[in-house]
C-alpha cells in the first residue's frame, strides 16, 4: 500500500478512536450528573460518583488540548468565537430560567457560568492561550508541562472560586497542555501496550478502593477543582492541597487505563460526533429528572439512575438531528451564514 494511503488510513481509525473515546466520555458526564441528586444514602452513587469524577473531565480535556492545535489563525479565531456565541446563548437562557423558578439573579450570578458551561469559558482560555502565546515558547514542552502542573496545584491558594471559571481552567490546565504534546507521537501505539487486562484490573481495584475506603463527599472538593483551598474553613486547608497533589497523578494513571479499554468502534464514533450538543443539552434533560424524581413520578434507585443516563444520552442523539436544536448553539453564526 502507498505510504501517502497507509497514512491516510491510519488518521482516518485514530479519528475513529478519538471520537469512540469522546462518546464514552459524554456519557460519563451525563452519568456523572445525573447521581450527585442521589447521594444520600446511597453507598454506590457515592462511590461511583467519586471514582467518575477522578478521570472523566481530566480525559475529556486532554481530548480537547489534542485538538487544539492552530493550523490556520482565522478559523481558530472563529471557533473560538462560536464556542463564546454557545457559552453566552446558554448563560442567557439558564439564567432567565432561574429568574422564572423564582432565584435571586446577583452580579455573583452574572459573572459564574451556569453549572457545565464552565468547560466552554475554560477551553475559550485555553485555546486563546494556544493561540497568542508565542510558537517559540511552546516548543519548551518540558517547561511548559511542568509550569502548567505547577499552576494547577498553586491555584488553589487563589482565593477565587466559580468566578469566570478562574480554579477550573488552572485545575485542568496540564490535562489540555499534555493532550495539546499528544499528538507529536502515536500515544496510542504507547497505550496499547498495556495489557487489557492490567488496565481493568487496576480500575476494578480503584473503584474497590472508593467503594469500601472512601466513601466521602467532600472529595468533591478535590475533584471538581472549583473552590480554593480555604473555602469556607481553614482547617483543612493543607488536606486539599495534599489531595490535590495525590489527584492529578492518579487521573492521569485512570485516565490511561480507561483509553486502553475504550474500542474503536464506528458506531461509537459517529455518535461521538455530537457530543457538543449533548453536553449543552443534557443538563436540561436532567432537571426535568430531578423534578419527576422530587414528585415521585418516576421511581429512583441505583440501577434505574444508570437506565436514566442511558435514555438522556440517547435521547439527546435522537434529537441533534433536528436542525434548530443545532441552530440553537450558535444562532448568530447561522444567521450570518445565511443572509
Amino acid at each position: 500500500m502507498d505510504k501517502a494511503i497507509t497514512h491516510y488510513v491510519l488518521e482516518k481509525d485514530r479519528d475513529l478512536y478519538w471520537d469512540s473515546l469522546k462518546f464514552v466520555l459524554i456519557f460519563l458526564v451525563v452519568y456523572g450528573h445525573v447521581t450527585p441528586r442521589y447521594l444520600e444514602g446511597s453507598h454506590f452513587n457515592m462511590a461511583i460518583f467519586n471514582y467518575i469524577y477522578m478521570f472523566h473531565m481530566p480525559l475529556f480535556v486532554f481530548v480537547s488540548g489534542r485538538f487544539s492545535h492552530m493550523r490556520d489563525r482565522k478559523k481558530y479565531i472563529d471557533k473560538i468565537l462560536r464556542l463564546f456565541e454557545t457559552y453566552m446563548v446558554f448563560q442567557i437562557i439558564r439564567t432567565l430560567l432561574q429568574l422564572w423558578g423564582g432565584d435571586e439573579i446577583t452580579y455573583a450570578c452574572l459573572i459564574t457560568p451556569q453549572w457545565t458551561l464552565w468547560y466552554l469559558v475554560a477551553l475559550i482560555y485555553w485555546r486563546l492561550m494556544v493561540c497568542y502565546i508565542p510558537e517559540t515558547f511552546l516548543h519548551y514542552r518540558k517547561m511548559v508541562l511542568f509550569i502548567s502542573f505547577f499552576i494547577c496545584i498553586i491555584a488553589g491558594f487563589i482565593p477565587i472560586n466559580h468566578s469566570f471559571a478562574i480554579q477550573r481552567t488552572f485545575f485542568y490546565l496540564p490535562f489540555f497542555v499534555m493532550g495539546y504534546y499528544s499528538s507529536d507521537f502515536d500515544i496510542l501505539k504507547l497505550i496499547n501496550k498495556i495489557p487489557s487486562f492490567c488496565a481493568f484490573l487496576l480500575l476494578f481495584v480503584i473503584f474497590l478502593f472508593f467503594f469500601f475506603l472512601l466513601d466521602n463527599k467532600n472529595l468533591t472538593y478535590v475533584h471538581h477543582g472549583t473552590f480554593s483551598y480555604w473555602s469556607y474553613d481553614y482547617q483543612h486547608t493543607m488536606f486539599r492541597f495534599l489531595a490535590r497533589c495525590i489527584y492529578v497523578p492518579v487521573a492521569i494513571m485512570m485516565s490511561i487505563c480507561v483509553m486502553r479499554l475504550v474500542p474503536t468502534n464506528a458506531k461509537l464514533a459517529k455518535w461521538g460526533k455530537v457530543t457538543l450538543f449533548i453536553f449543552i443539552y443534557h443538563t436540561f434533560a436532567i432537571n426535568v429528572l430531578i423534578g419527576l424524581t422530587k414528585r415521585d413520578l418516576i421511581p429512583q434507585n441505583d440501577f434505574l439512575l444508570f437506565v436514566y443516563a442511558v435514555i438522556i444520552t440517547f435521547g439527546l442523539l435522537y434529537l441533534s438531528h433536528f436542525k434548530y436544536m443545532n441552530i440553537l448553539l450558535n444562532p448568530i453564526s447561522h444567521y450570518k451564514k445565511n443572509v
